[in-house]
């Protein structure tokens, strides 16, 4: 790669942005007025916000007592108003009589839909003279006698409506004032048996904040400032993207620049470059005109004494400075992202419409590290964009330590999507379908008929995913259908259909319409002879790591114990109903197939088409990995399925691939079946596992929580076994798509044109020192 190439590519794109106007005002002015405007707004809102009186009804008056008093005229008592309340804030319509509580709740349903009120109050008949009764039991000391008048005492009803707003703010309102007249009655009682008030509450708790000023304000804008960042960040490199990509398609310049003697990659670097520079821009100005704006509104407020409860203040620059490390990551992979969706664009209008699910998709992202029960661990801080969120927000609340511990785990994964949004967006830029495609238009029936008569022997890369997001909705709109069995037979019927319905079914609909060869498309080819023996000895060898793989995703992502009791539920049936040989075929043999006929054949057959092997087969695995449901038993899924997709494509055979997850399976299930028995030091199993802690002899559950542990032997000799049949598959045959040698084509003849540069620039520097 040329970086003066690139040099060049940048400083174009640069200036060719610098000269649209409409590039400056969404980057430069709309980022400087918004955040002004926006508090000028609030500042006019504060000034001409009123507080709307709650409307209440009050049926029943002549029912309550005297002492304390409720009621004063058409207001409540003023010692029973909150210090900055007033008597404004209600309209109060006082009836003295009481109304049939049979009636009562459509007489209040009527006028809080009229809009006649707020909310109703209601005191039935005879509520003061229980109170007297109560009070007069008291002062006799009759504990018993009090007990029942207290169970038969009259309650008081507020009707509301909770889909109104000021309805419920108007019972929030009456509930404060009916507390506190609530304790002046209990006052009045503890009074009259010659108990101090003090009784009932002995003591108070004194709240000592141990925090400064730069603390809390750094707590409060490390909840903003990281979603602000990232927001504007990924809007900030859209656009700019869009014009570099669709709009060169629609001028026509895109041609030049192909033709130029720059690689493919070093154009993509130039346009990367020059869509970072705006989208961090974008963002350190959205900053800056959010800070200073905040900070004015805030001094306003605080002068007029209304931000006493805020603390809100200017952020420390020391917290900014985490910001702004954290911004060129996300700007380079949100520039490379946006330039990779917007290479798919035929136009700029087509390619506005790509935004919103590119936003949707890192949304979920983004809000996740708002939450307050949120911080950062192993297992979050491995989440691409919300690892990095977690990390800034743990810096800037100078929690130092975690941040240290937990920082190599977000800048690998950081750097790895980095790296894979810029492969991807250079591979866009070497597809000559992708950037020449033209403007068509839509039609559904020509678009079916093209899919069925031009069909390939193997499905392509986007039926793939297809596939793959119908296996998921199946799963997700028919688990609630699935009631979990009592039966043996119930089992049986549950796991069959679970399979067939949401897993085969979709896969076979898709093949017969948009497949012509099922012998390709799902690898129904005989494997060499050693492969299948290979497959086997391989689950065997890889499963002491797998427990070691699933004990540490079970700690990062425990399982609540609702769903944990869930599945023993489910699994009660096959274990006690069955016998064993058909839980190994039910729960061991059946997903194998049927999962393997579905993941390893038909979606990483269709995946292949990418021209990445590695690509397929790890994108394959996560959607392998998500059907799982449970997140500790995806991670795991996954890990295992981007090794039996290393099996798919050396072998070059689905039934190597069944074979393994086959005896996974079932090792799996023998595990769980021997689990509540424990491991004594005196069975044979103890020259297998290490033995289990003597509670997990006596408690099944102790034991049920407790995974078997292999000997450190077996896991040597496993671990040496493991690499040696992994040189065996690696050295195997491997088919190669068309699409993949296809890509090899391409991804040699950029090294061939630079090395052809070269040997041109030697000779030219060799004439001119002639």
């Amino acid at each position: 790669m040329s970086w003066s190439n690139v040099k060049l590519i940048l400083f174009r794109e640069l200036r060719d942005q610098m000269r649209d106007r409409r590039t400056l005002f969404s980057i430069v002015i709309l980022p400087v007025l918004l955040y002004p405007l926006m508090g000028l707004l609030v500042m006019q809102v504060m000034q001409f916000r009123q507080q709307n009186p709650a409307r209440l009804q009050i049926v029943g008056a002549a029912e309550l007592p005297e002492s304390p008093p409720l009621l004063d005229g058409q207001n409540f008592a003023a010692d029973l108003m909150q210090k900055d309340w007033s008597p404004e804030m209600f309209e109060i319509e006082v009836l003295e009589a009481t109304i049939d509580p049979e009636v009562v709740r459509q007489t209040a349903q009527d006028a809080i839909e009229d809009g006649q009120f707020d909310a109703l109050v209601y005191f039935p008949h005879g509520f003061a003279e229980r109170v007297k009764q109560f009070q007069d039991h008291v002062k006799s000391e009759q504990s018993s006698s009090t007990e029942e008048a207290a169970a038969e005492f009259p309650q008081p009803q507020i009707f509301v409506n909770s889909a109104r707003e000021k309805s419920l703010v108007a019972r929030d309102r009456f509930w404060t004032i009916l507390m506190r007249w609530r304790d002046k009655v209990i006052e009045k009682n503890l009074a009259a048996h010659d108990v101090p008030p003090e009784a009932t509450n002995p003591f108070t708790v004194d709240e000592v904040d141990l925090s400064d000023e730069p603390e809390r304000r750094s707590f409060l804008w490390s909840k903003i400032f990281p979603f602000i960042v990232v927001v504007w960040a990924l809007t900030g490199a859209f656009y700019p993207a869009i014009d570099l990509c669709a709009g060169e398609k629609e001028r026509g310049t895109l041609e030049t620049l192909l033709s130029s003697p720059a690689l493919r990659s070093e154009i993509v670097g130039g346009k990367l470059l020059a869509i970072m520079t705006f989208s961090i821009a974008t963002s350190l100005l959205n900053l800056a005109s959010m800070g200073m704006t905040a900070t004015l509104v805030m001094g306003q407020l605080a002068a007029a004494g209304a931000a006493g409860r805020l603390n809100f203040g200017p952020p420390p620059v020391w917290s900014v400075g985490w910001l702004l490390l954290a911004l060129i990551p996300m700007a380079a992979l949100f520039s490379a992202l946006a330039l990779a969706v917007a290479a798919l664009a035929r136009s700029s209008k087509e390619g506005q419409y790509y935004l919103l699910p590119l936003l949707m998709v890192n949304l979920p992202l983004v809000i996740l590290p708002i939450l307050p029960s949120v911080e950062i661990s192993f297992a979050n801080s491995l989440i691409p964009v919300t690892g990095v969120l977690l990390l800034m927000k743990t810096l800037m609340e100078g929690n130092y330590h975690d941040a240290l511990i937990y920082a190599p785990g977000v800048i690998l994964v950081t750097a790895a999507c980095i790296w894979l949004s810029v492969r991807w967006a250079i591979d866009q830029f070497n597809n000559e379908s992708v950037l020449f495609s033209e403007n068509e238009r839509f039609d559904l029936k020509l678009w079916l008929i093209h899919l069925y008569r031009d069909r390939n022997a193997t499905p392509r890369a986007g039926t793939a995913v297809m596939a793959g997001l119908l296996i998921l909705m199946a799963r997700y709109f028919a688990s609630p259908y699935f009631t979990t069995p009592t039966t043996g037979t119930g089992f049986v019927i549950y796991i069959v259909a679970l399979q067939l319905i949401t897993i085969v079914l979709p896969v076979a609909a898709l093949a017969a319409l948009l497949a012509r060869d099922w012998r390709e498309t799902f690898l129904l080819k005989l494997p060499y002879a050693l492969t299948i023996p290979a497959a086997v000895l391989l689950a065997f060898a890889v499963h002491p790591f797998s427990i070691m793989l699933g004990a540490f995703a079970s700690r990062q992502f425990p399982v609540d114990a609702e769903t944990t009791q869930h599945l023993a539920e489910l699994l009660k049936p096959a274990f006690e109903g069955l016998p064993f040989f058909v839980v190994l075929l039910l729960m061991a043999a059946l997903p194998a197939v049927c999962e393997e006929f579905a993941f390893r054949g038909f979606i990483l057959s269709g995946l292949r088409h990418m021209g990445h092997k590695w690509g397929a087969i790890v994108i394959t695995a996560i959607f392998f990995g998500i059907t799982h449901g449970i997140l500790a038993q995806t991670f795991t899924a996954t890990v295992v399925g981007i090794l039996i997709g290393f099996l798919a494509v050396q072998s070059r055979s689905l039934f190597a691939c069944m074979a393994y997850h086959v005896t996974h399976n079932s090792l799996a299930i023998g595990m769980m079946a021997w689990r509540g028995e424990g491991v004594p030091a005196s069975s044979w199993l103890a020259y297998l596992f290490l033995p289990t802690s003597p509670e997990a002899e006596i408690d099944p559950l102790v034991a049920a929580q407790q995974p078997f542990l292999y000997q450190p032997y077996v896991v040597g000799l496993a671990a040496l076994t493991f690499v040696v049949l992994i040189y065996y598959f690696a050295t195997l045959p491997a088919a190669l798509s068309e699409e993949e040698r296809l890509q090899q084509a391409l991804t040699r003849q950029p090294s061939e044109t630079a090395a052809t540069r070269a040997t041109s620039k030697d000779s030219a520097s060799m004439k001119e020192q002639a």
